[in-house]
């Protein structure tokens, strides 16, 4: 209908001859009665969905449409791509309307019983184009209740599905993949924690629930109406809407994460069973601490993810809240999870695992340049650099990609000591440490990276340090002039150098490297703090001139 209406426009041109007019293609396909006030239309779409649709075919508009769902969104992309292959295919309109309507048919056959229809159900659904399990499972549920003759379960999905699919749209969750890893998670805290089943929730839903057993329907619904749930959850995660000030601090972090596949089961859960909004922020600081140090700087290996032990207590807060726990008898609810989740912690991802995971031993020979975790980090420095300031960051703002519009307000997480500057490296050692280590990464504005480029770090410093006012960018550059001159400062007074060797100049950048290290290090200690964790440190000092493999050690 969206290719013939607007085969109907390009009919109009007095310049083509078709044995199908405009008004012919108008009054059999789309609408009758329009000229005399009285549009009767041929075909009309589920409420949802009919506004936009209507304004596609008869007024053959895409501006100012309000855009609800995938769904809507795919019924645009289809008016635009027909009419931007009619504006550009080589075949005249009239040749298009004749191949149309001449030669495109429709086979409809109707099923003699029910046992037939599941099977040509699950022969279309798994052919052509690929449906995301959430398309299959509504499908699916809808058939069940027909079969059965249960129309709650209809009306249920009726009335929540369109929101579901509202919501993911509002976050922009709207690919297979989005609503896959929805739906995955929706049945981890709502059924089933075993993470290889949680891929094949489709499967699972038709075994657990089979055409013929109505014995617990209502189940069913109940999965309906946690999916509509959940996804206001993710509209309050992702979207930032409808959350009180406390939340959105602590999910606004926890959004930028590099990885949050992990614990996004458990943000459900808290905000199904937490009412308390106090707990709730609470539960979310803690939440962001362990993904940040656990996940986002890569503690967790393959070997052991925790993943299962985090899905449990998602799914147990959920099921089973204000009931004793099977193992302990301990009742499952706010302060169970506190307690879980710090022991985690404390397993897991206490301060010494934390600090390992920052620095890099002598004989590693790990690059943070490629971790996915380094802009977050960097941007977060930043960020408390500028609270102390009595300045406002946006990490929405640092973290996006690079604007082709205004491509100078890109953040870059770029080298102190240049990747490509040789002057004091040792071919024998190249990559050297200093140079793949945290402490020689900054977040600055692509303007300034341009100018520096591939100097020396003292020309580097300086520049920083001159443009600071004419070109503001990062207060973590500004912080370079001060720990660079301590740095010449201190290894002069060490050694008394008589003159300025090789050793000389690599002794001043590792112990300038070392002091903004040191500084990324105990920020992330600070920032990342978790109370009562086992084995709690405070700060800690960076020397990579040490005899020691490990470049840190621990004040008294």
């Amino acid at each position: 209908m969206i290719l013939l209406s607007l085969l109907a426009d390009k009919l109009q041109s007095p310049n083509i001859q078709s044995d199908y007019s405009s008004d012919i293609l108008t009054h059999t396909f789309i609408a009758e009665g329009m000229k005399q006030g009285n549009t009767a239309r041929k075909f009309i779409r589920c409420e949802e969905q009919d506004d936009l649709f209507k304004r596609l075919v008869l007024e053959r508009e895409t501006r100012d449409l309000v855009v609800q769902s995938k769904s809507d969104q795919n019924l645009i992309n289809a008016f635009k791509e027909f009419k931007t292959w009619l504006d550009e295919t080589e075949y005249s309109p009239s040749d298009i309307a004749k191949c149309i309507l001449e030669h495109l048919g429709f086979l409809f056959y109707a099923p003699e019983n029910d046992k037939e229809i599941g099977i040509m159900f699950e022969v279309i659904n798994n052919r052509g184009k690929s449906l995301s399990q959430l398309e299959k499972i509504k499908n699916y549920i809808i058939y069940y209740a027909d079969k059965n003759g249960i129309s709650d379960l209809n009306d249920v999905v009726m009335e929540n599905w369109p929101k579901i699919l509202r919501r993911l749209h509002t976050v922009d969750y709207t690919s297979n993949d989005d609503e896959d890893r929805f739906l995955r998670n929706c049945w981890i805290v709502f059924k089933d924690t075993n993470k290889t089943k949680s891929y094949h929730v489709y499967d699972n839903l038709k075994e657990h629930w089979p055409p013929d057993e109505t014995s617990n329907w209502d189940e069913l619904k109940e999965f309906v109406q946690f999916m509509d749930s959940a996804s206001l959850t993710y509209e309050k995660f992702l979207g930032l809407n409808h959350i009180t000030k406390g939340e959105r601090k602590w999910l606004k972090r926890i959004k930028y994460h590099p990885q949050i596949a992990s614990i996004t089961p458990l943000i459900i859960a808290i905000f199904e069973r937490i009412q308390d909004e106090n707990i709730r922020v609470k539960l979310l600081e803690l939440v962001e601490k362990l993904n940040f140090r656990y996940y986002g700087t890569g503690i967790a290996n393959r070997a052991d993810t925790g993943q299962g032990e985090l899905f449990n207590y998602a799914f147990n807060l959920y099921n089973y809240y204000g009931k004793p726990e099977e193992d302990t008898g301990k009742i499952i609810n706010e302060n169970w999870l506190f307690e879980k989740l710090r022991k985690f912690i404390s397993q897991k991802a206490n301060d010494s695992a934390f600090i390992q995971a920052l620095t890099l031993d002598k004989d590693e020979s790990g690059n943070y340049y490629h971790w996915h975790g380094l802009k977050f980090f960097l941007a977060s420095y930043e960020e408390q650099l500028r609270s102390e300031n009595r300045e406002s960051l946006d990490l929405k703002e640092v973290l996006a990609k690079r604007n082709p519009d205004s491509p100078n307000d890109f953040f870059h997480r770029e080298h102190i000591w240049a990747s490509n500057e040789t002057q004091y490296t040792d071919e024998e050692e190249e990559p050297i440490m200093n140079k793949r280590r945290l402490g020689n990464y900054i977040l600055l504005k692509e303007t300034q990276n341009i100018k520096v480029s591939d100097k020396p770090i003292e020309e580097k410093v300086e520049l920083y340090w001159k443009d600071r006012k004419n070109d503001p960018n990062t207060l973590m550059i500004r912080q370079l002039k001060d720990l660079y001159d301590q740095a010449v400062k201190d290894e002069q007074e060490d050694k008394h150098w008589s003159r300025r060797t090789y050793n000389y100049w690599l002794n001043i950048y590792t112990r300038f490297l070392d002091a903004h290290e040191e500084n990324l290090v105990n920020f992330a200690l600070d920032r990342w703090k978790v109370e009562g964790v086992k084995n709690r440190r405070k700060s800690v000092i960076i020397d990579s001139l040490t005899d020691k493999n490990e470049v840190y050690h621990f004040e008294n």
